[in-house]
């Protein structure tokens, strides 16, 4: 299993990730119960293929591993859609929506302005909503095109590691319930050269140790 793992790690450092590469580096990590870098690698998969099955699946499995994991709670229906609606796997398909609805309304300002006099315009109000549904999908491109190139995600890779309330080494004190399991999700705020300051999925704020944490 090490040497599968060096094998599809060298694929990836040559920069050609994939679903798939990202599934079988999970896989290789949970049969070596490295549960953070399964963890990882199942989250990399699934940012590229939402949809796949078996590393969803999987994810599940190697969640079910964390001690003391940390409890999130459940997305409202809404949440749960801007999520799905702005995944990087979409930013193309709401790009070429917005690229159509763009032309429907220069068609129905074109028309109305070089019509015969004898056909009758084409109603304002029409161009008026495709407006604001042009911005609305132009939104939704844009949203989902950041989330393909940003890397706020990451995983914790080392057991207990400290949530500290402040990236002061000096002041720095402890969270409460301040020990991040290995494979704890967090989201990236803000980050110095040493701290990144997360927020974990019970909605508590901290800072963890750059060394500590993968960004995917």
């Amino acid at each position: 299993a090490t040497s599968g793992g060096a094998d599809f790690r060298s694929i990836e450092e040559k920069g050609n990730p994939s679903a798939e590469l990202f599934y079988n580096l999970g896989n290789c990590y949970y049969k070596l119960n490295s549960v953070g870098l399964a963890v990882l690698y199942y989250e990399k998969a699934l940012k590229i293929d939402p949809d796949n099955k078996n590393a969803k699946d999987n994810l599940l499995l190697a969640e079910s591993r964390i001690v003391n994991k940390v409890a999130a709670p459940p997305d409202i229906f809404f949440i749960q859609w801007r999520q799905s609606a702005t995944h990087p796997i979409h930013a193309r398909q709401w790009a070429i929506t917005a690229i159509i609805i763009f032309f429907a309304i220069l068609g129905i300002f074109s028309y109305n302005s070089f019509r015969k006099s004898d056909k009758k315009p084409l109603p304002v109000q029409a161009a008026g909503v495709l407006i604001l549904l042009w911005i609305f999908v132009f939104l939704l491109a844009y949203t989902a095109e950041t989330n393909a190139k940003s890397q706020n995600q990451a995983i914790v890779l080392q057991g207990n590691t400290t949530l500290l309330m402040t990236n002061d080494t000096k002041k720095s004190k402890t969270a409460p319930n301040n020990q991040l399991p290995e494979g704890t999700k967090v989201k990236i705020l803000s980050a110095n050269p040493e701290y990144a300051e997360v927020l974990l999925t019970d909605g508590r704020k901290g800072w963890v140790a750059n060394n500590a944490i993968k960004r995917f």
